[in-house]
């Protein structure tokens, strides 16, 4: 499947379809992998300018290796497109699920960092009382 630039974003942005277990489960656990030497011998040519593509693993890290041309888009092996948008559902539901946790952890962590910063200001606050003190019997 060829796909110009973006329209990769437009397709699965979409949520029109529930993934099997199956799908969700390889797209997950081939998450992290890197790109396999298999996928970066066998270089492809772009339909449009005939130029080498690039394979990439798609977000980084996602675990699903599509061949980009820099000028024109994206080639998708057959069920490459089903493992994109079941890996994104898949981690945009489980942001979802978490929402709460991490913002509740970006709380704590932003009330931490505030009582540190008072902790700091009233630790410079006494030295510089006390320096004061200390510069009169100088």
């Amino acid at each position: 499947v060829w796909l110009d630039h973006g329209e990769i974003l437009s397709i699965v942005s979409i949520k029109e379809k529930v993934f099997n277990q199956d799908t969700v489960r390889e797209a997950v656990n081939n998450s992290f992998q890197g790109i396999p030497e298999a996928e970066r011998d066998n270089v492809l040519s772009c339909p449009k300018c005939s130029k080498d593509m690039s394979p990439i693993n798609y977000t980084i890290q996602s675990g699903v290796i599509v061949d980009i041309c820099d000028e024109h888009g994206i080639w998708l092996d057959k069920h490459e497109l089903e493992h994109v948008q079941a890996y994104r559902e898949y981690w945009s539901d489980e942001i979802e699920k978490h929402q709460d946790g991490f913002t509740n952890l970006l709380k704590e962590t932003e009330a931490k960092r505030e009582l540190k910063l008072k902790e700091e200001a009233s630790d410079r606050s006494f030295l510089f009382t006390l320096a004061q003190v200390f510069s009169r019997f100088i």
